[in-house]
């Protein structure tokens, strides 16, 4: 267990000097709340292509639009993870190279 880790949540959120990170304590929660959003934002825009302009008579074209949308928010999702597992492991990066730098100069 890391030194981050051991520190409350509080005491790492008011530090100063940045010794005690929060980083992947509050990645978690942000990844859930843009997942949602992202969905969200696609599932609106996804109902108004499918039923918004139905008066139209347009519905092959809604529904093709409807698909296009669908696979615009798989790729938003994918990409959201493709960072966030960047910005975790950068973290754990350096996390790792502390760990090695504490190490070689106790020795």
């Amino acid at each position: 267990m890391s030194d981050s880790q051991q520190v409350g949540f509080l005491k790492s959120l008011f530090d100063f000097r940045l010794k005690h990170f929060i980083t992947l304590r509050v990645l978690s929660i942000l990844y859930a709340v843009a997942t949602f959003s992202i969905l969200f934002f696609f599932g609106v825009l996804i109902y108004q292509a499918m039923f918004g302009s139905m008066r139209y008579g347009t519905n092959g074209i809604n529904l093709l639009f409807a698909l296009l949308l669908l696979f615009a928010a798989f790729v938003s999702v994918v990409l959201l993870r493709v960072y966030v597992e960047f910005v975790a492991n950068l973290y754990r990066i350096g996390e790792n190279t502390k760990i090695l730098a504490d190490n070689l100069n106790r020795d």
